[in-house]
This record gives C-alpha cells, structure tokens and sequence, in this order.
C-alpha cells in the first residue's frame, strides 16, 4: 500500500507541471474557401498533440479548446489538408480566419463523336467464306507463260475487307434511319405516325446530307419539303 502511494506522489508533480504548462484554452475562429471566401462547412480540425478537436459549423465558424503551440490539422472533402500552428498568446489575440483551397482534379479530355450514337444493326451476318483454292494457276500471254498463286492470305485479307464494307454500310444506314426519325420528324410538322412514313417515302433526303448537316439545316430541310408534299 505504502509503494502505491509513494509511486502516486513521485507522479503527481509531473502532471501538475504538464497542466501547468500546458493549459487548455477556448478557441474560435472561422474556415473560408478560399476560392470565394464562403465558409466551409463540416470542416474536420483536430489537435496533433492535444488530441481534441471539432467540427466546424455550416458557416465555417468553430469554437474548441486548444493548447498553446498546439499543431491543428484542418482536413474535408474537396479540400487540401492544411496545418495551422496555435500561437502561444491565443488567448490574446482576436479569432483567426484559415483559408481552405479546394483539391483539383485532373480528368482526362473525352471526345464524344456520332459514331457513339450508333446502335447495333439488326441485319442478317455476312455469308460464309468460299472454299479456298491454293492451287498454282498459270496462264499463256504475250510474255510467255506465266504463273500464279491464289493465295489463302490474300483471300482472307480480301474476305475482311469485305466483311469491313458491309459492317460500315449496315451501321450507316443506322444512322441514317435514327437521324432521319419519325420522332425527329414531327418534332417540325404536324404529322400522325401513319404520315410520316407517306411524308419520307415522298422526301427523300441525300444519304449524306443526312449524316453531315446538322439538326438545323436538317430540321430546315424537313420544313422546306413538308410544303411541297402539303400540296400534293
């Protein structure tokens, strides 16, 4: 028992000279953005080595208890960390304003072409490849005799071509039909759906000056028509 409070006593002076030297203080200030001077809400600031801290409130004020030469950690979503010092004579001295600047992020660049907007064509799949003959073949002309290879390579580079060609005109013609859309049409003249497809069967816009006007001179196009099939 004796040991207990011997070892209580031996103890005792250091946490009165830690209180001491070290005494808890009220706080207060205000944390602005510093890109508008508006407050930041909701703004985490903690004590490093007081390990106390608080929240700010929704117009960035805050009031906690410090400790003089304290290290504060100013932290929240969309903001860069900051560490702000406690001065010795904080008691002394009118509440601080701290600056928070918000995080940047960088994105890299999209580019959205119309080729995005192409839906998956819902045609029949190319036909099979024909057999191949990689027989050599020769022939006789005015040089002489000649010969030949009908390669497999090259009848497949000439198969993918072609399949390349098809996959094109079929997503084409896509397009075409969503730009030049019944929905698109009667967006600019009064038509019922049944109309509409007397309206396209009588105008019959370019292919390519469907793909490559804009929604303007299409729209005007449409209208421009639209007259002519009126009087008809």
């Amino acid at each position: 028992m004796f040991r207990y409070l011997l070892a209580t006593l031996l103890c005792l002076p250091g946490f009165l000279a830690t209180a001491q030297t070290s005494p808890l203080v009220a706080f207060k200030g205000m944390v602005l953005d510093a890109g508008d001077s508006m407050g930041a809400a909701f703004v985490n600031i903690w004590g490093l080595q007081s390990q106390l801290g608080g929240t700010t409130k929704v117009d960035g004020s805050f009031n906690i208890y410090v400790m003089p030469g304290d290290t504060l950690r100013l932290s929240s979503v969309g903001y860069l960390t900051k560490v702000w010092i406690v001065p010795e004579n904080v008691s002394q001295l009118p509440p601080p304003t701290i600056m928070l600047y918000r995080e940047v992020y960088n994105i890299d660049e999209v580019v959205i072409t119309p080729g995005a907007m192409l839906r998956q064509p819902q045609t029949t799949p190319p036909p099979p490849p024909a057999p191949v003959n990689n027989q050599p073949t020769f022939g006789v002309g005015n040089g002489g005799i000649t010969f030949g290879f009908d390669t497999k390579a090259a009848h497949l580079r000439k198969q993918q071509e072609q399949i390349n060609a098809w996959e094109y005109e079929a997503a084409m013609q896509d397009f075409i039909a969503y730009r030049y859309s019944p929905e698109f049409i009667q967006q600019f003249i009064p038509l019922s759906d049944t109309e509409v497809d007397a309206f396209k069967s009588y105008c019959r816009l370019p292919d390519q000056f469907v793909v490559e006007s804009n929604d303007y001179d299409l729209a005007k196009a449409i209208k421009d028509c639209y007259k002519t099939f009126k009087r008809q």
